[in-house]
């Protein structure tokens, strides 16, 4: 059993250490959870370092209440699920009866859905963070089902980034001095991304740390990967590849496996820890969806450009990539395809309820050599679907294009961004 004393200063000094920044940017999910009205546990997943924690303190100091604990400190290493009722006893002799826990990086403990399924029978409402995706497991759904709502937390999406450096752009009623200061900004985004510590320091270390930090702590340790340095490989491959379509069965010996299940498991770890993303092409069957190579798209651009070992400034790709990253903050990833008929091809489909609801092509701009290909590969995928709107995303071109009774609304993404935030 987890010595009390001892566990009594481990919480006492965390409440000490973990205050609100005074320079915490503000997220939009903030507002989302402060909102909430249900009594379902609040899960938030996402990648390290982007936020969760400030998130919790910040939902702590508008909520009240002092049942906080971050599991992610060594001295708590040799706690244990049965070490849970010591937890609950501390709560109560250090503050009293108190109806709202937060738990953060409670994924270290195994067997911790137990606990919290008895809070929550207990009518106590639960907060929780974690850093893998593998927190929202088969075990968790057995012992939680239908008593959690899950969310997922982002780096900085545009308008959040703007909010850091504390700027405010109404673009619709926008000067020209004004279009010109936005698109410096947008320009600022692309280069420093939107981990929050980064933007905020520039410090290029602290992108190495973090991504020798998740892959080491929240990959290789969690799954117990012996290859470590062709895990490193796959890595850099996928930041020096995003918006593109892999083979699996063509990584493996770039990165010096055996075969391609090995790739496949290595993808799924790095996509559980928030590292990568892949989206399958859009098939009406599920042996076909399989069968198609995936479209990668990874979680910073700042990330993909000081990791990858052959990052070239395609803005193509990485307007690609922000765009995956804001449908990813408002969409399952279940519902996210690309379409493509092997003459055509079209870079997002999105579900809503199981009916498409957007059809999207970015480029970086149209011009007479591409115009005809973007429009073509968007209206295919329009007429294949039965969808009369689509819409195409450029750096900075804006018009409507009208052809064969479909509307393609062409959009700068700066616009886009925003407007979708």
């Amino acid at each position: 059993m987890f010595n009390k004393s001892f566990l009594k200063t481990i919480i006492l000094d965390q409440h000490q250490t973990y205050k609100l920044p005074k320079n915490y940017i503000r997220r939009d999910l903030q507002e989302t959870l402060l909102k909430a009205t249900h009594k379902e546990t609040i899960i938030i997943t996402g990648l390290r370092r982007v936020g969760k924690s400030t998130l919790l303190l910040a939902l702590k100091q508008h909520l009240g209440g002092k049942y906080f604990i971050n599991f992610d400190d060594e001295r708590l290493i040799d706690f244990k699920a049965s070490d849970f009722q010591v937890l609950l006893e501390v709560f109560l002799e250090l503050f009293g009866d108190q109806n709202i826990f937060y738990f953060d990086e409670i994924q270290n403990i195994k067997g911790w859905e137990r606990f919290v399924r008895r809070l929550y029978d207990m009518g106590k409402r639960i907060i929780i963070t974690g850093s893998n995706a593998n927190l929202l497991s088969l075990e968790l759904g057995t012992h939680l089902t239908g008593r959690y709502i899950p969310y997922e937390l982002f780096p900085l999406s545009f308008k959040e980034f703007l909010r850091a450096r504390k700027k405010e752009f109404n673009v619709n009623f926008i000067t020209t001095k004004e279009k010109v200061e936005l698109l410096k900004e947008f320009q600022k985004y692309l280069t420093y991304g939107g981990i929050p510590q980064y933007v905020l320091s520039k410090e290029p270390l602290f992108l190495q740390q973090l991504v020798q930090d998740v892959v080491f702590r929240d990959v290789i340790r969690r799954y117990a990967i012996k290859k470590i340095d062709s895990l490193d490989r796959l890595v850099k491959y996928a930041f020096s590849n995003f918006s593109r379509l892999i083979s699996v069965r063509r990584i493996a010996p770039i990165i010096g496996v055996g075969g391609h299940p090995t790739v496949s498991s290595y993808l799924k770890y790095l996509e559980q820890a928030y590292l990568l993303f892949t989206i399958p092409k859009y098939a009406y069957s599920v042996k076909n969806q399989y069968l198609a190579p995936k479209k990668l798209y990874v979680i910073d651009l700042a990330l993909a450009k000081y990791y990858g070992f052959s990052f070239s400034e395609n803005i193509g790709h990485m307007l690609e990539n922000l765009v995956f990253l804001q449908l990813r903050r408002n969409a399952r990833l279940g519902d996210i395809f690309y379409f493509s008929n092997n003459l055509y091809e079209c870079d997002f489909i999105v579900q809503e309820k199981g009916q498409i609801a957007h059809i999207i092509q970015v480029t970086q701009g149209l011009n007479e050599d591409n115009k005809k290909r973007e429009v073509r590969g968007l209206i295919k995928a329009m007429k294949y679907f039965g969808v009369k709107k689509g819409t195409i995303i450029t750096f900075g071109g804006e018009e409507t294009i009208k052809e064969d009774n479909f509307i393609i609304e062409v959009v700068p993404i700066y616009k886009w961004l925003l407007a979708n935030s």
